[in-house]
């Protein structure tokens, strides 16, 4: 099985957020996680929590976990710099730095 691109699961979160706010709660994701689909177990689930949520808010910036997810899986560039995701879309989130 090939892992989701970051569109198909940008459009996923957004399906979450019917408001638009660029979130999730973790009680949210944490549901459709264990109850849709191919369930996760709890530790699969804690363990995605611990990159997802955000520790300021307790929420989960999607376009930022999004990109997280996408570095970890092999986009991550060759030197440092910066990448972008989602470049049609302008929040604090969608920004990160790769080693």
């Amino acid at each position: 099985m090939q892992p989701a691109s970051a569109e198909a699961l940008l459009r996923a979160f957004q399906v979450m957020d019917p408001d638009n706010k660029g979130y999730v709660t973790r009680e949210l994701l944490s549901k459709n996680m264990l109850e849709l689909g191919e369930p996760f177990t709890e530790e699969e689930l804690e363990e995605m929590m611990t990159v997802a949520v955000d520790p300021e808010t307790g929420n989960i910036p999607y376009e930022y976990y999004i990109n997280q997810i996408m570095v970890g899986i092999g986009y991550k560039s060759k030197t440092r710099k910066h990448v972008n995701l989602f470049p049609y879309r302008r929040s604090k989130y969608t920004r990160i730095y790769t080693p």
